[in-house]
């Protein structure tokens, strides 16, 4: 999409630990993380709506507006968590 960039990181390893991490929070903690996703998603989608003509689901930013993304990454917005892995 013109003029919009998405945030991508390469921190495979970080990130692939997270996930794995992920299994042994408590039910709870689990909980709090969608809820925290949904509100971050909510925040997102105000401050950064998606163009109608973009299929995708990552976080796009004027390039201006980098430091301002809610989400570390694009594809943390996916789902929580990809949110909590990132």
């Amino acid at each position: 999409v013109k003029d919009l960039l998405e945030v991508r990181l390469n921190l495979v390893v970080a990130h692939e630990f997270g996930h794995q991490l992920e299994f042994v929070l408590s039910q709870a903690t689990q909980e709090k993380i969608k809820d925290l996703y949904r509100d971050q998603k909510k925040r997102c989608d105000k401050l950064h709506p998606l163009p109608e003509e973009y299929a995708g689901a990552a976080e796009l930013v004027p390039q201006q507006q980098i430091d301002k993304r809610v989400f570390v990454s694009g594809y943390a917005r996916s789902t929580h968590h990809e949110y909590w892995a990132e």
